[in-house]
């Protein structure tokens, strides 16, 4: 397989790298690429690798392949993943190396560098990035692909860089030891997990399981579960037609409109939902809470609880419900407001010590049992507006 090269240039600029030579690296290389043009800069006299006496060298290659039924991608740094009309896999890679101390060794180092396809058993295609054996260098890729659209699988894998895929058809899994994850215009499942950086994620056509160690997770719109999980960072979620399961560790979580069930923790955060179509199993350490029921909501038993914080709920006037709330330690003495006349509100102040309110009732004739708890704060039950 040939790698076609390109030729880059780069223009001299006033306080930046100047060019000091061109090399061609010779053919016969490990991947049998033709001669490629290797761009040596040399740092600015003020720049943060003054007077180490070692330049920096760039090069680009490109390959095509077939792709098969799956795509695997194994590298370090970016990888930017599109899906476009062509048939077969298009692929750029951008290595950059510095600290080595010649040219020759850097000419060398790059021969046998780059990215080597291996084909699977299955027919399907492996790229996997080979760095070069120096322990004393630096070495940086950058690597942008092109895949069919109907793709059915991709697996992309990179130790360090964010990953960023948009306009695949078919399932999508993305891991990144420390970068973010970027997803847009997915039609299958997806599965992106990162050990520390943010999850962003548009429209996916499928079930959805993501994780990070340290980041935040937004998903614009998902057709089927989705399950996202951060260790500390905000989740937002605009539109789900299935069920969600969302939880931080600390952060605030904000739903728009969840078709199916939904559960929802933090560690502390609050927690608002504009529009839930059915049960609610929302809990926040130390945080306020705000959900909303539709018309037309799918009954089920629900609980919503904090451990410092106050609790909104707004319902439909039509729903069946059942109510039981409870405060431990009613901030304004009150504790619990609600708008059904159903439901009954009891309060108890304590000569010497705290005030406390619970309140029960059947709504509409009674149905699944909506549990309200705060241990120190109040509880607002409304009639949806």
């Amino acid at each position: 397989m040939l790698f076609a090269s390109r030729t880059m240039n780069r223009r001299a600029r006033l306080g930046g790298l100047a060019v000091a030579a061109c090399l061609v690296a010779g053919a016969g290389s490990l991947f049998g690429q033709e001669p490629v043009e290797v761009k040596i800069e040399k740092p600015r006299p003020d720049g943060p690798e003054c007077c180490a006496g070692r330049g920096a060298w760039t090069i680009e290659r490109s390959g095509s392949e077939t792709p098969g039924e799956r795509l695997e991608v194994e590298t370090k740094g970016r990888v930017t993943v599109r899906g476009t009309e062509r048939e077969d896999v298009r692929y750029v890679v951008r290595m950059r190396l510095s600290g080595a101390e010649a040219e020759d060794r850097a000419r060398d180092l790059f021969r046998k560098s780059g990215m080597v396809p291996v084909r699977r058993p299955d027919g399907g295609l492996l790229l996997v990035l080979r760095e070069p054996d120096c322990d004393i260098c630096r070495f940086e890729a950058r690597l942008e692909i092109e895949v069919p659209a109907d793709l059915p699988g991709l697996n992309v894998s990179t130790r360090a860089g964010t990953v960023d895929v948009a306009g695949v058809e078919g399932a999508v899994r993305a891991r990144t030891l420390g970068g973010s994850i970027l997803m847009d215009r997915i039609g299958g499942p997806v599965h992106a997990t990162t050990a520390g950086g943010s999850v962003r994620l548009g429209a996916i056509r499928g079930p959805v399981e993501c994780e990070t160690a340290g980041g935040s997770i937004q998903l614009q719109h998902g057709t089927g579960l989705a399950q996202l999980r951060t260790h500390g960072g905000s989740i937002r979620v605009t539109r789900v037609e299935g069920d969600l399961d969302a939880e931080t560790g600390g952060g605030s979580i904000r739903v728009g409109r969840v078709a199916g069930a939904l559960r929802a923790k933090t560690g502390a955060g609050d927690v608002l939902i504009d529009q839930a179509m059915g049960a609610l199993m929302v809990s926040a350490g130390a945080g306020d809470i705000e959900a909303a029921l539709l018309e037309g909501t799918l009954m089920r038993d629900s609980l919503l609880e904090t451990s410092v914080g106050s609790i909104m709920i707004s319902l439909a006037d039509a729903l069946a419900f059942t109510l039981d709330a409870d405060v431990q330690l009613a901030r304004d003495g009150r504790g619990i407001l609600s708008e059904f006349p159903a439901v009954e509100v009891r309060r108890s102040v304590a000569r010497f010590g705290p005030a406390s309110a619970s309140a029960a009732g059947s709504v509409n004739g009674g149905g699944p049992v909506l549990r309200l708890r705060t241990g120190v704060g109040r509880i607002e039950v409304r009639k949806l507006r």
